[in-house]
């Protein structure tokens, strides 16, 4: 008998351990983590929008500092390993937490 966490449901299910599907459970998984970081992207530039309003107090070079990132952020899904990601560093001016879960 096995004990596993099924995320489609989001509980834990007592399985045989014939039943087990390890594969289906990676393709959950996988599935799982490419929401949650779609979301995170989602909120990471709604945050942001603000620091690249022409009249946002911040200096030129700060602005293109936040264009920047906030590029990097929309192409995590171009890079080579994705959905297992790197996290750029957002820059100094942008002063919400901005941290993937």
């Amino acid at each position: 008998m096995a004990r596993i966490y099924n995320a489609s449901i989001g509980d834990y299910v007592e399985l045989n351990d014939t039943e087990v599907d390890l594969e289906q459970e990676k393709r959950t998984f996988a599935q799982e983590k490419l929401k949650a970081i779609n979301l995170e992207v989602k909120k990471i530039l709604k945050i942001t929008d603000k620091y690249v309003l022409i009249d946002y107090p911040i200096s030129e070079e700060e602005k293109q500092e936040v264009i920047v990132f906030r590029q990097k952020v929309r192409d995590l899904s171009k890079q080579k390993d994705y959905p297992d990601i790197l996290i750029p560093i957002k820059p100094g001016c942008i002063k919400e937490d901005l941290e993937f879960n």
